[in-house]
């Protein structure tokens, strides 16, 4: 399954129209380009963390260190920042939920009671089945970008003025 993730860019949001006007106006560095989309990278994916961590969507921990962010330079001298979970196939599941039947793959058990009662331990095969899920959606990415824009805002005018 494909990486989770939001892209802020030209063509995807008010506040990316916002960076877009800073850079034609002040003409940032590279450098500066890269110290505004680490900043707004590591405030986003952070709070994304604390939300993965105040929902209790932890078990092993997977999701929560998927969290993360790349910037890349893009044409126009624009900069393109990705933030979501990568390589956890049920990123996506956490954040929208899901409905659905899935097919679960034949696999083994050890059993140690049957019909209430202690037996000893044996290891037995489920044969391979259907289940319906039905999973709500607990969203962690999408609050973490709507309570950081003002920060994130903070951040572009901070380099406007650097600039």
């Amino acid at each position: 399954m494909a990486d989770f993730n939001f892209t802020i860019d030209s063509n995807e949001s008010i506040l990316a129209k916002r960076i877009q006007d800073i850079i034609k106006r002040h003409e940032p560095t590279s450098t500066d380009m890269k110290i505004m989309a680490e900043k707004i990278g590591l405030l986003v994916s952070n709070q994304a963390k604390l939300n993965v961590t105040k929902q209790k969507l932890i078990d092993t921990g997977n999701l929560r260190s998927s969290i993360g962010y790349k910037t890349r330079r893009v044409r126009g001298g624009g900069v393109r920042i990705t933030i979501g979970s990568f390589g956890v196939p049920y990123a996506a599941i956490h954040e929208f939920g899901f409905r659905g039947t899935v097919d679960v793959a034949s696999f083994t058990r050890t059993i140690t009671q049957a019909f209430g009662k202690r037996i000893t331990p044996t290891v037995v095969t489920v044969r391979a089945h259907q289940k319906n899920m039905d999973i709500p959606a607990r969203p962690y990415l999408r609050p973490a970008f709507n309570s950081t824009k003002r920060k994130v805002i903070d951040i572009i005018r901070e380099m406007s003025v650097g600039a």
